[in-house]
């Protein structure tokens, strides 16, 4: 089970049912919540609860086994991998992984209606008109992505480290296909 949308939070700041991000996150995962989202605020105090005494380690071993489970029957955690020692660098971004992302992203496209108009041809093909591109996010790819996703998700909170992958802009993407002659932005 996980919560979204600072529901857990929400126990202490609008419900008035916990007193503290403890109390919420001990009431949380004693209802059955294995994760919080979007935020971690309340589960990040749950080891302190556990010292403190407000809560059995075994509840969040429950939890953290659930999640587990789960993820590994979604074929996101490679059982036969071994974990990764202390200090050992895992790399999260691996081209298997971008092949199988891209290979989603590309199925998942779905196109509603196509007046004659796609496809467009792209440079050094017969072209003919101009693309435009409108709005204040051409140039922010960071709208390409879901808002889970980890680059929108956590690292907003820290710019210093940009987006922790490479990704063009619409506008610059399709400069790129198209060649920056046939590209109109407003």
């Amino acid at each position: 089970m996980v919560s979204d949308y600072w529901a857990v939070t929400f126990l202490e700041t609008m419900h008035r049912v916990a007193a503290d991000p403890v109390s919420s996150g001990v009431l949380a995962l004693g209802a059955g919540l294995d994760v919080e989202l979007p935020n971690t605020s309340s589960y990040a105090t749950l080891g302190t609860a556990v010292r403190s005494g407000h809560l059995e380690l075994e509840s969040l071993d429950r939890a953290t086994r659930r999640v587990l489970r789960q993820k590994t029957e979604l074929g996101l955690v490679d059982a036969d991998r071994d974990v990764a020692s202390e200090g050992e660098a895992v790399d999260l971004d691996s081209p298997r992984n971008r092949d199988i992302a891209r290979r989603i992203a590309e199925e998942s496209v779905t196109l509603l209606a196509n007046d004659g108009i796609l496809p467009l041809a792209a440079a050094g093909r017969v072209a003919a008109g101009r693309i435009a591109v409108v709005g204040p996010c051409a140039h922010d790819p960071r709208t390409l992505l879901g808002c889970y996703s980890y680059p929108d998700h956590v690292l907003h909170r820290y710019p210093e480290h940009g987006l922790g992958l490479e990704i063009d802009s619409l506008h610059d993407a399709l400069q790129k296909e198209f060649g920056a002659d046939r590209i109109v932005y407003a």
